[in-house]
Order: C-alpha cells, then sequence, then structure tokens
C-alpha cells in the first residue's frame, strides 16, 4: 500500500446584494491560504412545490 495524503479545507460563500461569490481555504505550515472557487448552478434541477 502505497503513501497517501490528506488535506483539510473549507469553502466560504460570500453573498453580495446581487452576487454570490465561493472562496477555498486552507493552512499551509501554519499560514491560511486562500484561492477562489467557481459556483456551478444546476439549470435542469426542478422547483419544488
Amino acid at each position: 500500500m502505497g503513501p497517501y495524503y490528506e488535506q483539510e479545507y473549507k469553502v466560504v460563500l460570500i453573498c453580495g446584494l446581487t452576487e454570490l461569490k465561493a472562496q477555498i481555504i486552507w493552512e499551509e505550515n501554519g499560514v491560511e491560504k486562500r484561492g477562489p472557487a467557481t459556483i456551478v448552478y444546476d439549470d435542469d434541477a426542478q422547483a419544488i412545490n
């Protein structure tokens, strides 16, 4: 069995007045790092009645 790696991360959603943004956060050598994330909408989702 070979080596494996584990990465813990958080997804942050930023809710503005007209838009929704996302970031991914992780810790590297004790320093918090942030990077962009993409929000993908499911256009085929059916409305819930």
